[in-house]
């Protein structure tokens, strides 16, 4: 047992220090690059990274437990946590029985295509969200979020379609400016 624990210790160790050695590496190489790497880093992690996610924010925190899939363009925002492994079940078998087998309940978790995740979100095991879903920043994402559509709210809950905001957003005011919220604001290009 102090084997399991002092491995599962330095594997922890080693990546604290790869997302510290990538947070100064943001600065250095060009975003291309860095996006390589970072994915190259997630997979190292165990995290299966299909082709090129948005973005993924450096302080996201992956339980690798389980399966993790990042699809293609999704966009982990800062602070996310995605947990695969629930310990609950348990506590909950020793409660009832006075014992239990000891064996947490394991859930993949997947991150659909063009997918958003907002900030300080937290995904539980065997969540599975869709393609082109919105999760509102702070939200709990539990079962399985259909494509399309966006959830916010603890727990999460549906409150719209992507389709609708996205036609919502095109709507064109001829002649007015966008005023930013604050004169640090700016617009940057993510590719």
């Amino acid at each position: 047992m102090a084997k399991i624990q002092l491995k599962y210790f330095l594997r922890r160790l080693t990546d604290i220090i790869l997302v510290q050695s990538l947070c100064v590496l943001r600065f250095i190489l060009p975003r291309s690059r860095f996006r390589q790497l970072q994915c190259h880093f997630y997979s190292h992690m165990g995290i299966y990274v299909e082709g090129t996610p948005g973005f993924i924010g450096l302080t996201a925190q992956f339980d690798t437990s389980g399966k993790i899939e990042i699809q293609e363009g999704a966009v982990i925002s800062e602070g996310v946590i995605v947990l695969t492994h629930d310990y609950s079940i348990v506590n909950a078998q020793k409660a009832a029985s006075g014992s239990s087998p000891g064996l947490p309940f394991i859930g993949d978790v997947v991150i659909g295509r063009n997918s958003f995740i907002g900030l300080n979100t937290i995904i539980t095991p065997g969540t599975r969200i869709g393609n082109n879903v919105v999760v509102g920043a702070g939200s709990l994402v539990t079962g399985v979020v259909e494509d399309g559509v966006i959830v916010a709210g603890v727990p999460a809950r549906p409150i719209g379609y992507t389709a609708a905001l996205a036609e919502q957003a095109q709507v064109r005011v001829p002649n007015k400016s966008i005023r930013l919220p604050n004169r640090h604001a700016r617009f940057v290009s993510l590719r």
